[in-house]
């Protein structure tokens, strides 16, 4: 029992993380409200924090490959991404392409790991 209950707080502390990052993904890029997807207004007036309106923001793949790249989200089992064939190889050709050898063949290996062949 204490186990699984140090798990499930050490996942909610990754999901906590996690919203914290995507919170600072979007007032990094996306501080003109007019690029704002409908329904998410930012108060940065009182506590710098998101309000949804009743409405969950569809954040893009793209939006999560840059998260990914710049080190905001892991690529490990957790990502959303994880198994999306497309999504690694976009990720394996952004390092590749800035010579970044060493993430690549972590990316290989990480996947080696999991037993994913179709990537």
């Amino acid at each position: 029992m204490f186990n699984s209950n140090k798990e499930l707080l050490k996942e909610n502390n990754d999901a906590i993380l996690l919203q914290k990052e995507i919170l600072l993904f979007i007032e990094n890029y996306y501080n003109d409200t007019n690029k704002f997807p409908e329904g998410l207004t930012v108060d940065k007036n009182i506590t710098q924090k998101v309000k949804l309106n009743n409405q969950i923001p569809k954040i893009k793949k793209e939006d999560y490959l840059d998260l990914t790249i710049n080190g905001a989200l892991d690529f490990d089992k957790k990502h959303p991404f994880f198994n999306d064939k497309d999504f690694f190889n976009e990720l394996l050709n952004h390092y590749s392409e800035i010579e970044d050898y060493e993430t690549c063949s972590k990316l290989t290996e990480l996947i080696k790991e999991n037993n994913i062949s179709e990537h």
